[in-house]
């Protein structure tokens, strides 16, 4: 361990000390749920963990924490709707063709997974799988609607 890992520590330790509670609370009063508000809060302070930011070098840390969380809102909504979706149409299927709920959580965590990387796309898109019928899906579909950046 170097000499400036104390230090680091001790910095994030402050950080979360100060700032935990009214992030949580930030974030509650937005969700209205305070499990997903304290799951949210340790992300935002899990995220900051990982970062090459310099803790002592934050000069606004609730302006910062802010920002990082609102990232994170923004994240946890965008799933919950890709979730809601993914649910709307199981709805339509038949019965004897629906997943079990172990091929359900695959076939969602798959889905999440395929949005993050649209999203990360250099390209963009109208949206995730942009004009893609699930029913006798085509690969030369998929890229529809996308505007390609150009070669230059």
């Amino acid at each position: 361990m170097t000499s400036a890992a104390p230090a680091r520590q001790q910095c994030l330790h402050s950080l979360y000390r100060d700032h935990h509670s009214w992030l949580q609370n930030w974030v509650r009063r937005q969700l209205g749920n305070t499990w997903d508000a304290a799951d949210l809060s340790q992300d935002t302070f899990i995220k900051v963990l990982a970062s090459s930011q310099s803790v002592a070098d934050i000069r606004e840390p609730r302006a910062y924490l802010l920002s990082v969380g609102k990232r994170l809102l923004n994240t946890f909504y965008a799933r919950r709707s890709l979730e809601q979706a993914y649910l709307d149409a199981l709805q339509q299927l038949p019965q004897a063709l629906a997943p079990s709920p172990e091929q359900r959580w695959v076939l969602l965590e798959t889905l999440q997974a395929l949005d993050d990387c649209w999203t990360g796309c250099r390209w963009r898109c109208g949206g995730p799988f942009s004009g893609v019928s699930w029913k006798g899906l085509v690969i030369a579909t998929l890229p529809r609607g996308c505007r390609y950046p150009s070669a230059r």
